[in-house]
């Protein structure tokens, strides 16, 4: 019984080790070397959607700031929700280079 609740207890931790945590898009932009190229997630709302960023793209922002999302499918204005992808501190887009998360 013993080693049944061992088990049980080193599972959960290495389950919940593996949850990523959300970042405030503040501390991803402040810091863009520590984050280019590493999963990240972030929480916050729909502020900007395909219509003004072009196809596959939308703005997600926190009370902290607010970054770009290149995505397969674009949500509604307005939305609240998690976004996990990778994060890339120089992202060509457009005629412009911008700090973004790629899903």
């Amino acid at each position: 019984m013993k080693r049944a609740r061992w088990l049980t207890a080193v599972l959960a931790a290495l389950v919940l080790s593996g949850c990523a945590s959300s970042l405030k898009i503040r501390d991803i932009l402040e810091n863009p070397a520590r984050y280019n190229g590493r999963t990240v997630q972030i929480h916050g709302v729909v502020t900007k959607t395909s219509m003004t960023l072009g196809r596959g793209a939308y703005e997600l922002s926190d009370n902290t700031g607010s970054i770009l999302i290149v995505a397969d499918e674009t949500p509604r204005h307005g939305s609240s929700l998690k976004v996990q992808g990778t994060f890339r501190s120089s992202l060509s887009w457009g005629d412009d280079t911008v700090a973004a998360i790629v899903e």
